[in-house]
């Protein structure tokens, strides 16, 4: 996706991280409220399409919060891939049996 604005230029680079941060927190605010929804605790009135909508609208904000810290070079998408690369080997091997785990 070609970016056709850059927000660090107008609201500055520690805004853009506060607002990216304030992203990250409504996604994980969202997260909660879904997996007390999947394991029927701690009642919410809220309905699990709203809050699944909930989950893809604020993963969008944050998608283009970290476009804009790559606009602004405070991250790069390279640097991401390659710590993705780390955590995921990380993670196969904390849960075990590769094979089984790529199979799956």
């Amino acid at each position: 996706m070609e970016k056709f604005i850059n927000v660090a230029g107008i609201i500055g680079d520690a805004a853009l991280l506060d607002q990216t941060a304030e992203e990250c927190v409504e996604l994980a605010h969202a997260c909660i409220k879904l997996a007390r929804i999947i394991r029927q605790e701690n009642p919410t009135p809220a309905a699990y399409e709203d809050v699944v909508a909930s989950i893809e609208e604020e993963t969008a904000d944050v998608y283009i919060c970290l476009e804009q810290l790559e606009v602004a070079e405070l991250l790069t998408y390279a640097g991401i891939d390659s710590m993705i690369t780390k955590k995921y080997d990380r993670l196969i091997e904390r849960l075990g049996d590769k094979e089984k785990i790529k199979t799956n």
